[in-house]
C-alpha cells in the first residue's frame, strides 16, 4: 500500500531515512543510538509516528524547527 511503511528489525537510520523521505524532516546521523523496530506506520501523522516510537523503545523522539531529536529517556 503506497505510504505505508513497514520495518523489520529496523535500525535507526533505516527508521529516519523512510521518515524523511514522508514526511521531509531533517534528520542528523546518531551511530550512537542502538535500536531495532518492528511495525507499520500507516497514514499518520507525524506526531503520531514520534510517538509510537517513544512509546516501543528507549528513545524519546520529538521534533523542532523541523528536526528530529531524539534523546535517550
Amino acid at each position: 500500500m503506497a505510504g505505508v511503511l513497514h520495518f523489520d528489525k529496523a535500525t535507526f537510520s533505516e527508521i529516519t531515512r523512510q521518515l524523511n523521505r514522508k514526511y521531509g524532516i531533517i534528520v542528523h546521523d546518531r551511530p550512537d543510538i542502538e535500536l531495532m523496530y518492528s511495525g507499520t506506520i500507516g497514514h499518520e501523522s507525524l506526531e503520531m509516528v514520534l510517538e509510537k516510537l517513544s512509546m516501543t523503545t528507549t528513545y524519546r523522539f520529538t521534533i523542532e524547527s523541523n528536526t528530529l531529536i531524539v534523546r535517550k529517556k
